[in-house]
């Protein structure tokens, strides 16, 4: 086993994400159907929150002696998952472009946002 795949492991218990299947994917091109561009993510999460079970994809280069925090910051996305798929099944019910417009900047700055602070609190709390 990897860093990565041990941190995620360990960011799952501590974080009590114990009732999720997380399969760890160490090609991120599977996840964009090998279409990369230069600002894809380094991590892609795939999740069914329903069905607690996600699939992990990242990759192992870019995120080189980052693996810990880097499993940190994806835990926390997972945690907050449901929120994301419950605030993309309301937009897919506002008709139009207007609808994918708002979840974008939803998810690239509002849950990003909200996922970038508790990485860092959750992070800074784990390092003492």
């Amino acid at each position: 086993m990897g860093k990565f795949e041990a941190a995620v492991h360990r960011w799952q218990r501590r974080l009590e994400l114990m009732d999720w299947q997380i399969d760890i994917i160490a090609d991120i091109e599977k996840a964009h159907d090998g279409e990369i561009g230069e600002h894809a993510p380094h991590v892609t999460l795939d999740a069914l929150p329903a069905y607690k079970r996600v699939s992990l994809f990242y990759a192992p280069d870019e995120i080189k002696g980052e693996e810990d925090v880097t499993a940190c910051h994806e835990m926390i996305h997972l945690i907050c998952e449901p929120l994301r798929d419950v605030a993309e099944d309301a937009l897919n019910h506002v008709p139009g472009r207007q609808a994918r417009e708002v979840y974008g900047r939803w998810t690239s700055t509002s849950l990003e946002s909200v996922v970038s602070h508790l990485t860092r609190l959750f992070y800074r709390g784990r390092r003492g």
